[in-house]
C-alpha cells in the first residue's frame, strides 16, 4: 500500500495506471474472457503482433533470434516468474537429486508416452473405421454389377 503523501507527489499517469492495474486484477476473468472474445472475432490484430519483430540478437557466433514481441512477452513472463522463486526452495531442489531427476525424466517422457498411446488408440479406431468403409464400398461394387447384369 502506498501512503497518502507519496501518492500525492506521484504524476497522474501514475495513480491513473495503480487504479488499472487495480481494476484488472480484480476482474481477471473477465479480462480474460474479454481478450479471448476480441482474438476470436479480430484475429487479425494477434496474427499482426506475432509478425512484429524489433531487430534480432545472435551470441557466441550462432544464428541471431528474432526479437519479436511474443518472445519479448515469454522471456518477461519467465523472467518475472523466476522472481518469485525463493532460494531456499532452489536449494531444497538440489538437495534431492533423485526427486530432481524424477521430475526431469516425467516432464520428458510423458509427451511421448501419451503420444504413443494416442497414436495406438487412433490406429484401432482408424483402422476400424477403415475395414467397415472398404467392406461397404464392396457390397456397393458388388450390388451394382448384378444391377447392371
Amino acid at each position: 500500500m502506498v501512503a497518502p503523501e507519496a501518492r500525492a507527489s506521484r504524476p497522474a499517469l501514475g495513480r491513473w495506471s495503480e487504479r488499472a492495474v487495480a481494476a484488472i486484477q480484480s476482474n481477471i476473468l473477465w479480462v480474460l474472457l474479454g481478450v479471448y472474445v476480441v482474438a476470436g472475432v479480430l484475429p487479425g490484430i494477434g496474427l499482426a503482433i506475432k509478425k512484429l519483430q524489433i531487430g534480432s540478437v545472435g551470441l557466441f557466433g550462432e544464428r541471431p533470434v528474432a526479437l519479436s514481441l511474443t518472445n519479448l512477452l515469454l522471456a518477461s513472463m519467465l523472467f518475472t516468474a523466476g522472481l518469485g522463486v525463493s532460494l531456499r526452495d532452489v536449494r531444497g531442489i538440489f538437495q534431492h537429486p533423485r526427486l530432481l531427476a524424477a521430475g526431469v525424466l516425467a516432464n520428458a517422457l510423458m509427451p511421448v508416452l501419451f503420444l504413443a498411446l494416442l497414436s495406438l488408440v487412433l490406429q484401432k479406431v482408424l483402422a476400424g473405421s477403415v475395414d467397415t468403409a472398404l467392406r461397404s464400398r464392396r457390397r456397393q461394387a458388388s450390388l451394382h454389377e448384378r444391377s447392371v447384369d
